[in-house]
């Protein structure tokens, strides 16, 4: 699957077939793609035809009048070529709708920059009746970890989560791990439960945006 990798366009191509079904696990990946991922399959399929090699996504969800009801923020986590992210970097900025992440250990251009409110974000939570938003279990939230980074204790971004997989499952000379350590990792959310919004959907229309004016 992986051994013939030699750009970052047949990488790319790797997750265009995973997503397909023709490939059944990734090495970040373990497994076939997660049910709830099938509505997001064409616009993901889309981004990695457009150079983003996207490795971790959830659609909006909002089912708060159905017992133990579940909400979700729509988010995606990828990884670009550092020219994609550049250029990208200003498309974000502008963009209300979205909290983002952006870093890059390569040697050209290291770059770190957040715009989440606080430290760790709710994204997916249970409702519960007659308890606020706040006072729910919280099942998944942003934190350096989930936005692609791995941070020391003097807050040195060590690499992505999914350059660290390539390492575990090549090493360090593998085409596959040098492509990813010298990407951009991104990862975008939208900002409120119950508002709908699919910033996979978004996010497309924010890379082929910068794809017109290259």
């Amino acid at each position: 699957m992986y051994q013939n990798v030699k750009t970052w366009d047949e990488l790319c191509e790797t997750n265009i077939k995973f997503l397909q079904g023709e490939y059944k696990q990734t090495f970040y990946h373990w497994g076939p793609i997660d049910r709830e991922t099938d509505e997001l399959v064409e616009d993901l399929i889309e981004l990695n035809k457009l150079g983003i090699y996207t490795t971790n996504s959830q659609p909006y969800l909002d089912t708060i009048n159905e017992p133990n009801g579940l909400g979700q923020i729509s988010y995606v986590q990828f990884n670009c070529e550092i020219s994609t992210g550049l250029r990208l970097f200003p498309v974000l900025l502008q963009n209300p709708d979205i909290y983002f992440n952006i870093s890059s250990i390569g040697k050209t251009n290291p770059i770190y920059f957040n715009t989440f409110p606080t430290k760790r974000f709710n994204l997916t939570c249970w409702y519960k009746p007659g308890k606020n938003l706040d006072e729910t279990p919280k099942l998944f939230e942003y934190s350096n970890f989930h936005t692609n980074n791995f941070i020391s204790e003097d807050n040195q971004i060590l690499g992505s989560e999914v350059y660290f997989n390539s390492l575990n499952s090549f090493n360090s000379n593998h085409q596959v791990t040098q492509l990813l350590k010298e990407s951009i990792g991104i990862f975008i959310s939208g900002k409120e439960h119950g508002k709908p919004f699919n910033v996979v959907s978004e996010l497309v229309k924010m890379v082929k945006q910068i794809s017109k004016i290259q």
